[in-house]
């Protein structure tokens, strides 16, 4: 398996996990106490630091698509390969 596809799998697995990892404020039951609002406030920044951690790492696989994709272009001019074999390499090909 190339590097490539490894960072990809990598870039999925983790959003997979972000994914499920994310709480949202009405899963937690809320309880009728003095601590209701502490909770209500706790359970309020939680999902705020997964929200952003979710918006960080969409930000970096971003970033890593786009430096894959300068890395690929680069490395297509060092060989100076054809469109066709461009083509090839990326799976591509005409039938």
């Amino acid at each position: 398996m190339n590097s490539k596809r490894r960072i990809i799998l990598f870039v999925l697995f983790l959003k997979h996990w972000v994914g499920i990892l994310k709480i949202p404020p009405k899963s937690i039951p809320k309880k009728q106490s003095q601590n209701s609002g502490l909770t209500t406030v706790f359970v309020s920044m939680v999902s705020q630091s997964f929200s952003l951690k979710q918006k960080q790492f969409t930000l970096i696989w971003i970033q890593i698509t786009t430096l894959a994709k300068k890395i690929d272009q680069e490395v297509y001019k060092l060989y100076s390969l054809t469109e066709e074999e461009i083509g090839v390499v990326e799976g591509k090909q005409k039938e």
